[in-house]
């Protein structure tokens, strides 16, 4: 599927000289990272499936512990198995 981009040339006035900044701060910030982000999702999506997301209602500290596991280092667990 191509996307297919149509500009149109509008001349900013002080009438919509808002609705321009904000398009264009939203291109700057969104529309530049838009592939990327959309490739962190799709990788995110492949260790967590999006229908459990959907159907369980993880946190944002539950999907945490999903994706990166437990942050508590047992340094003596470490020392007794890389000896």
């Amino acid at each position: 599927m191509h996307s297919v981009c149509v500009c149109v040339c509008v001349k900013v006035t002080n009438h919509n000289k808002r609705e321009y900044v904000l398009l264009k701060a939203h291109k700057m910030l969104v529309g530049t990272i838009e592939p990327q982000m959309t490739a962190i999702i799709d990788a995110f999506h492949s260790i967590i499936p999006r229908e459990l997301i959907d159907k369980y209602a993880f946190t944002s500290l539950e999907l945490q512990l999903l994706v990166c596991g437990e942050q508590r280092i047992d340094v003596q667990d470490l020392q007794r198995n890389c000896k």
